[in-house]
């Protein structure tokens, strides 16, 4: 329930975990170009990123650093990797609410089957050409606007153990 007590729940936006500057410019022009109302916060590394989804730190006031609804996750991260926060964040029951999606370089199978058993609602590995990267950022979006809805387009960004030889 929100603060208002009105039993409509408060939805939060996005939080961006991503050390390379280069994606993170990338990901917030591409947020712009959706022209949703979605808030993104970014921080740098995975210490941080526990930090604030925990309101400790620098990140206690919950006005300025709202809990988000989406955890947008590298998995290679400085001070703590993003396996070690999706641990960290399975152990949270508070926090069971904040869906991850992981979006990284990776495509080792052990990184994408230890993001789903560690709760990941989507692994996607990073496209390198700009127009998918786009795409992807787009369904997640769509995906934080409309979770029922908005999972379809982002699955066809996910991959999977099972579609894998």
């Amino acid at each position: 329930m929100n603060e208002a007590g009105n039993g409509k729940e408060t939805k939060g936006g996005l939080l961006l975990v991503e050390d390379n500057e280069a994606d993170v410019i990338f990901f917030k022009r591409a947020v712009a170009r959706t022209k949703s109302d979605v808030a993104l916060e970014v921080v740098m590394n995975g210490v941080d990123a526990v930090q604030l989804l925990s309101g400790g730190g620098a990140y206690g006031d919950r006005q300025r650093h709202p809990l988000p609804s989406i955890l947008v996750l590298d998995l290679k991260l400085p001070r703590m990797s993003g396996l070690e926060v999706l641990e960290w964040l399975s152990g949270q029951p508070t926090l069971r609410t904040v869906r991850t999606i992981v979006l990284t370089s990776s495509p080792e199978e052990s990184d994408i089957r230890r993001a789903y058993a560690l709760g990941a609602v989507c692994y996607v590995v990073k496209p390198v050409e700009s127009a998918a990267l786009q795409e992807v950022v787009q369904s997640i979006v769509g995906y934080w606007a409309d979770p029922g809805a908005g999972q379809a387009p982002l699955a066809r960004h996910a991959v999977s153990t099972e579609a894998r030889p």
